[in-house]
């Protein structure tokens, strides 16, 4: 907001008490003292995980590449709670959530993160040359003037100053060295049951990795009917609405028809060679697929390890040569399949999903009832495998080998289904 102006005129003084009101008010002009120097720039530490505020943009933006990555250009918005750091500091009156003092109650340090301001990055966000802050970060941000201080409730993120892997100043024996840890752990929740953790942008920190996060805390909530909860067949199950945005907001996730990564997962689905096979009636012979092991054949190693080469070599090689090839769909090699031919990956997919919700029903680990749930649960099978997404609901969040977790497939497409 500008400066209130205030214009005088001579009118306006034709009295000897109004005369003596002007020199009162040009004493007090005169006097008027300003701490932070007209400045709306500061320095602040980032106090909360930025929560990414639409991911219909990330969607948007996305480029299928390695299964289970999705290639993010820009995003509109993401926002953080910070406390500025500069002397004087406009946060000065506020509580220090780092405090010592209330080191032992996390609930109480989150609570106090929560009064500060609430920064929203620069509309739009170039992520292929800034990563968001971290937790503990310096940034640059802006606050807006307004007649009696600053705008204290919302301000701009305008760049990182420093990156400080999770750890503020003068934070390596503060307690705050833990507050990245409240989020996803069930101690926050930025919803009635989602913590904002998982998102199209969430990674864990390596391949592989665990973390111990509360079903209750980011279970898909009702948000649409299925067509029959009787089915056993899962088109029946879904409204064909439905059905199609499943398979659009995993896809967005796998790839395209055409689309093969380093291990030999390949097309639209992101398929292994044990998904091609089908146990015998998929594309694959039986031949070629035992001929790499079978049922003991893993899809391995760390991108760009040796292991992870060879791999990826073996399933080259096996896919080039026609007799690996069943005919199933007319389909008969490699270049058949990328080209979708008798639309051979949609039938395998369903193939393979129904298997998965067969099994997730026998379990009981799916929510009938709600859609959002079914297909949350089958998109986190497809990716970690049924094992993986019933380990969801036991509050055990895996990933793969990229790091991506399955609570964000989850969560995504279970939300983007209905």
């Amino acid at each position: 907001m500008a400066n209130v102006k205030e214009f005088l005129y001579k009118e306006m003084f034709s009295t000897s008490a109004e005369a003596m009101e002007l020199f009162a008010r040009s004493i007090g002009k005169a006097t008027k003292y300003d701490a932070f120097g007209g400045r709306t720039v500061f320095s602040a530490v980032v106090l909360t995980k930025p929560i990414v505020l639409s991911a219909a943009d990330i969607h948007a933006s996305s480029v299928p590449g390695v299964r289970g990555t999705v290639a993010v250009k820009g995003i509109s918005k993401f926002a953080f709670k910070a406390r500025i750091i500069d002397n004087p500091s406009p946060h000065s009156y506020l509580p220090d959530p780092c405090a010592v003092s209330i080191s032992s109650d996390p609930k109480k340090q989150m609570r106090r993160a929560f009064l500060h301001t609430t920064f929203i990055s620069a509309n739009p966000y170039d992520m292929s040359t800034n990563a968001m802050p971290k937790v503990g970060d310096v940034v640059k941000v802006k606050l807006t003037k307004n007649v009696f201080s600053y705008d204290m409730a919302y301000g701009v993120h305008l760049g990182t100053l420093q990156n400080n892997n999770g750890k503020a100043p003068g934070w390596e024996t503060e307690p705050c060295l833990e507050i990245d840890g409240y989020f996803g752990s069930g101690i926050v929740s930025l919803g009635s049951t989602y913590t904002g953790e998982f998102n199209r942008s969430t990674r864990f920190s390596k391949a592989g990795e665990k973390r111990s996060v509360p079903f209750a805390t980011f279970k898909n909530p009702v948000a649409c009917k299925p067509r029959n909860q009787a089915a056993t067949d899962v088109k029946d199950y879904f409204t064909p609405t439905q059905w199609e945005s499943f398979k659009l907001s995993l896809s967005t996730f796998e790839g395209k028809y055409s689309s093969v990564n380093p291990w030999g997962y390949m097309g639209k689905y992101q398929l292994s060679l044990h998904n091609m096979y089908a146990g015998g009636s998929g594309v694959i012979t039986k031949k070629a697929y035992d001929s790499v092991g079978g049922n003991k054949f893993r899809h391995i190693g760390k991108m760009g390890s040796a292991t992870q080469k060879a791999t990826g070599t073996k399933m080259k090689t096996l896919y080039d040569k026609a007799s690996s090839w069943s005919g199933k769909d007319g389909v008969k090699s490699r270049a058949d399949w990328i080209a979708n031919k008798g639309d051979v990956q949609e039938n395998m997919f369903v193939i393979l999903t129904n298997k998965n919700f067969a099994a997730l029903k026998k379990s009981g680990n799916i929510d009938l009832a709600n859609p959002s749930d079914v297909a949350g649960m089958l998109a986190a099978s497809h990716l970690l495998g049924r094992g993986g997404a019933e380990n969801l609901r036991k509050g055990i969040v895996g990933s793969d080998g990229n790091a991506m977790p399955g609570a964000v497939y989850y969560v995504v497409v279970g939300r983007e289904t209905c």
